[in-house]
């Protein structure tokens, strides 16, 4: 039987939106919503909060995820990668003999995700071949081949090659992007991850438009909260 760890990486510090990781999101700290998912989801052996911060602490013990050591100072800056953050857990785990056959990162600002997602993308990863590392993405709304500069409309930020820009866009090649909600690896992947050497061993989830939304600033926070009221019944 597969063993899982899911870590939820909640730091203190949030200049965009303050207090971003707890922040209220229709009703309670928007962290809840990816706590409450993995629980539901029945996937995980164990959900870690990584957090240096001891308001985070104090919440997330109180929906019942106490961890079990906070994040150190030195991984808690802005310019920490997380990876690192990833491998210092899986390292502190495997000192109090703990093992796990996949590791996942599950971003604490994720409320339009559900529990079924989760599911749906262990399925996915166990039954990829060679499968090692796997990031949920979303589809671009339109051909990346047509970004411009916004200052000179005619500047195209990609190389003008065979009239991409006149093409219709059923034409062109689908692209996607990081939707900042999960990844899951294997603990030999993470181990020997290097830079960005490793990304191009990475396999896409694929979440639906309404799920993809990186919540980066209030301007996403309140599309968010939105799309979480307008569907969260049409889509259950």
């Amino acid at each position: 039987m597969t063993s899982r760890i899911v870590i939820i990486p909640a730091r203190g510090g949030s200049k965009r939106i303050p207090k971003k990781n707890i922040r209220d999101f229709l009703g309670k700290p928007i962290i809840s919503y990816s706590i409450e998912n993995a629980i539901k989801s029945d996937l995980f052996d164990e959900i870690h909060v990584s957090t240096d911060d001891d308001e985070i602490f104090s919440i997330v013990s109180d929906l019942g995820i106490k961890p079990k050591f906070k994040r150190s100072p030195r991984l808690s800056t802005d310019t920490v990668p997380i990876m690192d953050v990833l491998r210092d857990v899986q390292e502190r785990y495997e000192k109090i003999e703990l093992f796990f056959d996949e590791i996942w990162l599950l971003l604490p600002c994720t409320p339009l995700l559900e529990a079924s997602d989760l599911i749906s993308a262990s399925d996915s990863f166990a039954s990829t071949l060679n499968c090692k590392a796997m990031m949920s993405v979303g589809e671009y709304p339109a051909p990346i081949e047509w970004a411009f500069n916004m200052d000179n409309v005619s500047q195209m930020l990609f190389p003008v090659q065979d009239g991409f820009f006149t093409k219709p866009s059923q034409l062109l090649q689908k692209s996607f992007f990081d939707t900042g909600t999960f990844c899951i690896f294997t603990p030999e992947f993470l181990k020997g991850f290097k830079s960005n050497d490793s990304y191009k061993n990475f396999h896409g989830y694929l979440l639906p438009k309404h799920k993809a939304v990186d919540i980066d600033d209030i301007e996403d926070w309140i599309f968010a909260e939105y799309l979480y009221s307008a569907t969260k019944d049409k889509y259950a």
